[in-house]
């Protein structure tokens, strides 16, 4: 596939015919057209049927110096068997991803199955399957499935570093997940940095995924200062130094849960946490882990497994209302702000005082842990 990374028109456009639909946005619908929305990077696109790019090492669209700044809507429509190996490093602060690099732009309603991301290469910045580094830009409805293997930091199954986003709602990620430092299931790193907006969120979002790092290690996420509302995490997760069922670091999450086993591979870290393992403060947005729970086993596979990593490692400024099961997680004690229970007891609503059981939460009694009523999980946690 041809890079052209002009921010304006490209002449031409592209070599087969894009028709506009009543809204004036181009209709992409062949792996030909998809690789074209490069050389009109502030142009409105939507999908007009699925695409599958099998036999196909695609280029990501968008670099740091000329970033996507346009519309992108899948309309329900997927692209399949995207693959995306090694590629070439264009200018400063290269990212990964269908899109490398986005700016004031938005992606809705988009699928990517059947993924596959691998590269080894020093200059990259962040490596997603969707969007390596999305900047001020509106993702929702948007899936990935597959593989993500990079030898860098910020990478994550659907975003790699999530930088001052607008609205990130109803996300997943379905599949593996490998990188260095700041790895999670969804995305790896949620850390702004200077000027981020810090009345963004994550939310009705999840994973489904193995996740393999070094440190900040999360099924859900790395690490993060953005808040979390209404997500979770299922799987296994595995790394070093900071590993957390949910999460290794964070500042803000409310009304969560992690199914993940955590997995030490080696070393002698204590920053082992069944959902979390530390907590970030941050002048602009009150640290706390809030109604949340997690059940997974707490494994340390070189040396005898602990019993006191049930929720997480240290305590926060507001950690409340929060549980673990001692059953399933194997872990006895915890840092204060959450409370073990039996797996009888966390499947009975009783346990959850305080909880939103009518907009927020569901129970099958003695039959399931809570899930959430928007964003349900499949099959129920049991």
């Amino acid at each position: 596939m041809a890079k052209h990374f002009y921010n304006g028109i490209y002449t031409p456009f592209c070599s087969e015919e894009i028709t506009l639909d009543s809204q004036n946005r181009y209709v992409i619908d062949t792996p030909t057209k998809l690789d074209c929305v490069r050389n009109r990077l502030t142009g409105s696109y939507i999908l007009g049927s699925d695409i599958n790019m099998s036999g196909i090492n695609f280029e990501p669209i968008g670099s740091n110096e000329f970033p996507f700044k346009g519309i992108f809507d899948g309309a329900g429509y997927k692209i399949i068997d995207l693959n995306i190996t090694n590629p070439e490093p264009i200018g400063g602060g290269f990212s990964v991803g269908l899109f490398g690099t986005t700016q004031n732009s938005k992606i809705t309603n988009l699928g990517l199955e059947n993924v596959t991301i691998l590269d080894s290469n020093a200059q990259y910045v962040a490596v997603g399957s969707l969007v390596g580094t999305p900047k001020y830009t509106e993702i929702s409805n948007c899936y990935a499935t597959g593989v993500v293997n990079s030898s860098k930091n910020n990478v994550g199954g659907l975003i790699g570093s999530l930088w001052s986003t607008l609205n990130f709602s109803n996300n997943y990620f379905i599949g593996s997940v490998t990188g260095n430092n700041k790895v999670g299931g969804l995305v790896g790193n949620g850390w702004g940095g200077t000027g981020i907006l810090k009345d963004i969120s994550i939310k009705y979002s999840f994973a489904d995924a193995n996740v393999v790092g070094n440190a900040y290690v999360g099924g859900l996420i790395g690490a993060s200062d953005t808040p979390i509302y209404e997500s979770y995490s299922t799987g296994t997760v595995s790394g070093i130094d900071y590993v957390g069922g949910l999460i290794s670091k964070v500042s803000n999450i409310t009304n969560s849960y992690s199914l993940s086993d955590v997995i030490r591979l080696s070393g002698d870290s204590n920053n082992i946490g069944g959902f979390v393992t530390t907590f970030e403060s941050h002048s602009n947005n009150n640290s706390n882990i809030i109604n949340s729970y997690s059940i997974g086993q707490v494994i340390y596979q070189d040396s005898e497994n602990p019993t006191n990593k049930g929720f997480s490692v240290s305590d926060g400024p507001i950690f409340s209302n929060n549980f673990w099961d001692t059953e399933t997680s194997n872990q006895l004690t915890s840092a204060l702000g959450a409370t073990g229970k039996t797996t009888i007891e966390m499947k009975q609503q009783s346990t959850f005082i305080d909880w939103n059981f009518t907009d927020i939460w569901n129970i099958t009694e003695g039959t399931t842990y809570p899930y959430l009523r928007n964003n349900v999980q499949t099959p129920l946690p049991e």
